[in-house]
C-alpha cells in the first residue's frame, strides 16, 4: 500500500470515530434533556374558602344586597325557599318574594249574538247629517261569521229623498259621527289592555277611528 492511500485511510477513520462521538455526544444530551424535563415538578396551589351559604339561616343576610331592576314590571326579589333544596332544606330563590301579572279576560265579544245588547250604547252624534249606528254584520268578519260596522244603521244622505242603505252599498255616510259605548268594571285591576281587529276605508284627512 502506498503511503498516500494510507494517509487516506486514517483520515477516513478519524472522521468516521469523530462522527461517532458527535452522534454518542448528541444523543446522550437529548437523554439528560428529557430525564431533565420528566422530572421537572410544577408546584400545586391549595383552596380556601372565602364564603359559605346554605341558606338555612336567615336570608337574606346584612353580608347580601337584593335588588329589583325592573320593579315597574312587578316587585320581585331574592328570599329563600323550602320547596327545592340540595343538602339541607331551604335554598335561595330569585322570585321568592313578588308579585305576577296574570292575564284575566274581563270582557269579549264576537258579535256573533245578539248586538247590540244591553250593556252597549250606540249614539249618532250628528244626526243632522243622517241616522248613522252601528250594528253587527257579515259583510266582514274576522275569526267568525259577524262583526261590527259603525254605519250598519243608516241611510246615504248624498241620496235623499232617494233612501239609500248603507249596508246595500257598503259605504259610510258623509259627516257620519257615530260611537259605541260599553261599561266594564275595571276596578279590581292596576291595568288593563284593550285590543281588537278592525277594518277601515277611510278618506285622507277627513275620517278617523
Amino acid at each position: 500500500m502506498s503511503l498516500s492511500k494510507l494517509s487516506s485511510s486514517l483520515l477516513l477513520a478519524l472522521l468516521l470515530l469523530n462522527t461517532l462521538a458527535l452522534v454518542t455526544h448528541t444523543r446522550s444530551n437529548a437523554a439528560e434533556a428529557t430525564a431533565t424535563t420528566s422530572t421537572r415538578r410544577i408546584g400545586a396551589y391549595g383552596t380556601s374558602t372565602i364564603f359559605s351559604e346554605d341558606f338555612e339561616g336567615p336570608f337574606p343576610a346584612p353580608n347580601w344586597l337584593v335588588s329589583d331592576a325592573n320593579s315597574a314590571n312587578g316587585y320581585d326579589f331574592w328570599d329563600d325557599t323550602s320547596v327545592k333544596s340540595h343538602g339541607g332544606s331551604w335554598s335561595g330563590w330569585c322570585a321568592d318574594e313578588g308579585t305576577q301579572y296574570l292575564n284575566y279576560t274581563v270582557w269579549t265579544e264576537n258579535f256573533e249574538g245578539e248586538f247590540p245588547t244591553s250593556d252597549y250604547q250606540v249614539v249618532d252624534f250628528d244626526p243632522p247629517s243622517g241616522y248613522d249606528c252601528w250594528d253587527n254584520t257579515s259583510y266582514r268578519y274576522h275569526g267568525g261569521s259577524w262583526s261590527a260596522w259603525c254605519a250598519q244603521n243608516g241611510t246615504q244622505y248624498d241620496a235623499l229623498p232617494e233612501i239609500v242603505y248603507n249596508w246595500e252599498v257598503h259605504r259610510y255616510d258623509n259627516d257620519m259621527w257615530t260611537n259605541i259605548l260599553r261599561w266594564a268594571d275595571l276596578t279590581s285591576y292596576s291595568f288593563a289592555t284593550f285590543s281588537f281587529w278592525y277594518w277601515i276605508d277611510s278618506e285622507l284627512g277627513a275620517d278617523s277611528l
